[in-house]
């Protein structure tokens, strides 16, 4: 049974653009025997994998990242 994995901190690209920040250990053996890694992120290639295993798309996380950015913003103004 695969841990349960967490949406990760949004994080934004020197392009502007956003995306997931997320942490890996680069080999899939070390990522189960440390017990705290989520192994969906561990097995992606590449970042659609990624984005796939956590049933989401580019365009949602770009979308929810300036959400939190307006949010941010609008807190700060409050």
């Amino acid at each position: 049974m695969r841990p349960f994995c967490r949406l990760y901190p949004f994080e934004r690209w020197p392009d502007g653009s956003w995306s997931v920040q997320m942490s890996r250990y680069g080999d899939l053996a070390e990522a189960r025997a440390g017990g705290g890694a989520c192994l969906g992120v561990e097995e992606a290639e590449r970042m659609e994998d990624v984005l796939t295993a956590f049933g989401t798309t580019r365009e949602s996380v770009e979308s929810l990242g300036e959400q939190l950015a307006e949010e941010t913003r609008a807190h700060g103004r409050g």
